[in-house]
């Protein structure tokens, strides 16, 4: 039988997958851009 607190952690489980999932992403975005503006100053 499922609980209430069962239910809470697993709720708190997928928002800490979200919030990992955005600082990867975020991460990834501004780790693209310096590979970006650093090929654009070899130019």
């Amino acid at each position: 039988m499922k609980t209430s607190a069962d239910r809470h952690t697993k709720d708190q489980s997928w928002e800490l997958r979200r919030e990992v999932r955005q600082l990867i992403t975020s991460t990834t975005e501004q780790m693209a851009q310096l590979e970006l503006i650093n090929s654009l100053e070899r130019l």
